[in-house]
């Protein structure tokens, strides 16, 4: 995959932008958490886990937060309410912690020691699903950021959250252009983003980048996010974002196997389902943030949504096999160099041929294979409608991020016009081979 394959996978417009660089950084002071944690009290060690969390903005939240705060930093809380199901009282958390550790991905996994306000908090475990209000974190350090600021962010889909940014603290290789800049007029390489307490969206620019302050208020700006990948002319134009809401779904209406936010950052997940005891399909919608699929809210998102009932797990794995040769005088085998070549694995499976069967899936009838697999890292892969690899595809499917890194997948769309029977995908690094896909 060519490295300079720069393109535009989503477009929002604003009229409230500015550019500012080297500020106070707003999440510590004005971030927002909307998700609770689990809580486990023991002594005074407070252990908070958030991993089952389903808001993207929270552990950005919770990654750019504290990534800045050093063990041993001071940090207040406020504003958590939790309910005791047993007294019917309600428990405030308003006080100061001190960071004894942290890990996770997103930081989701923290621990704290109680410095104030934790003497009413009693030993044991604080269920996240009886916080009826969710505690805020705020510090006082003297971090500061880059930043382009969207001040008054419309309604979704039309904001930051529905481009599905995530950036180089998530190792994405995302860039910003703002079409009408005039002092910043170039491609930006983003770090992250963030909705504050007020409604604001946020966009950190890598500390690499040099800005100019600059006010765009009241005039139409359009912001174009890149991302590494190759994609046909056809499908730059559909409406797609390369992150969004999956919905993991049995076939019987109604009846939901998971919902995952982030759906490039944890698509592992998907292996665990290789073999469900009932088929499933994959339900795919263009945002950040929506949850609750049994609302009305959920037409706003269907324009831009797709479903695929397969998800095809691929690694192109190296194989080493040692040469020998034989002494004349001993007749003894000595080893003599190695033959090195690839070997095609799907779902674990040493294949040259996938067989999609569009009639044994009623609903969906597109298909992913996931590429991010690490083994598949250096491997370059571009799609074909032969199998001597001459003529190019240039309809109905995506190549999406960089093998061997989350988020790359390659996406056939066979519910579309002039889709084809047969996709033919080269794939180079120490060998070449060719993966046939027949679509029946």
């Amino acid at each position: 995959m060519s490295s300079a394959a720069l393109t535009v996978v989503k477009s929002t417009q604003s009229f409230t932008l500015e550019f500012i660089g080297s500020t106070a950084d707003p999440c510590l002071t004005r971030g927002y958490l909307e998700s609770s944690p689990q809580v486990q009290l023991v002594g005074n060690s407070f252990f908070f886990n958030y991993s089952q969390s389903k808001n993207a903005n929270d552990f950005k939240f919770l990654k750019l937060f504290f990534d800045k705060l050093g063990v041993g930093s001071t940090f207040a809380f406020s504003s958590g309410k939790y309910s005791n199901i047993n007294t019917g009282s309600v428990l405030s958390w308003d006080g100061q912690f001190t960071l004894r550790g942290k890990t996770g991905a997103y930081n989701q996994y923290l621990y704290f020691s109680g410095l104030s306000g934790t003497s009413g908090i009693t030993a044991g475990i604080y269920d996240r699903n009886l916080f009826t209000t969710p505690l805020q974190f705020t510090a006082v350090t003297g971090a500061t950021a880059t930043l382009l600021v969207n001040k008054s962010p419309d309604i979704d889909p039309l904001n930051f959250t529905y481009l599905g940014i995530y950036g180089s603290d998530y190792s994405f290789e995302e860039y910003l252009q703002v079409n009408n800049s005039t002092l910043n007029q170039k491609r930006i390489l983003i770090k992250n983003v963030l909705k504050l307490n007020d409604g604001t969206e946020v966009i950190y620019i890598d500390p690499t980048v040099s800005i100019t302050n600059e006010n765009l208020y009241f005039q139409p700006s359009i912001v174009d996010i890149y991302m590494r990948g190759i994609l046909s002319p056809d499908d730059i134009n559909y409406d797609e974002t390369l992150n969004g809401v999956l919905r993991i779904s049995n076939t019987y209406p109604g009846i939901y196997t998971q919902l995952l936010e982030k759906q490039n950052k944890q698509q592992y997940l998907l292996r665990e389902l290789l073999n469900p005891p009932y088929p499933i399909n994959y339900y795919w919608y263009p945002n950040t943030t929506l949850v609750n699929f049994g609302s009305s809210d959920i037409e706003a998102y269907t324009f831009g949504s797709y479903v695929f009932s397969t998800i095809y797990h691929f690694v192109y794995d190296t194989v080493r096999v040692p040469l020998f040769s034989t002494s004349a005088i001993l007749d003894v085998p000595t080893v003599s160099g190695e033959k090195i070549y690839n070997t095609i694995l799907i779902d674990g499976n040493d294949v040259a041929t996938i067989n999609f069967n569009v009639n044994n899936n009623a609903t969906g009838k597109n298909f992913k294979i996931d590429l991010s697999d690490a083994r598949n890292i250096n491997m370059t892969i571009s799609a074909y409608t032969d199998y001597a690899c001459s003529v190019p595809m240039t309809k109905n499917y995506r190549i999406n991020g960089t093998p061997g890194r989350e988020g790359a997948a390659f996406i056939y769309y066979s519910d579309r016009p002039n889709s084809l029977q047969s996709v033919y995908l080269k794939l180079a690094r120490e060998t070449t081979m060719v993966l046939t896909i027949v679509i029946s």
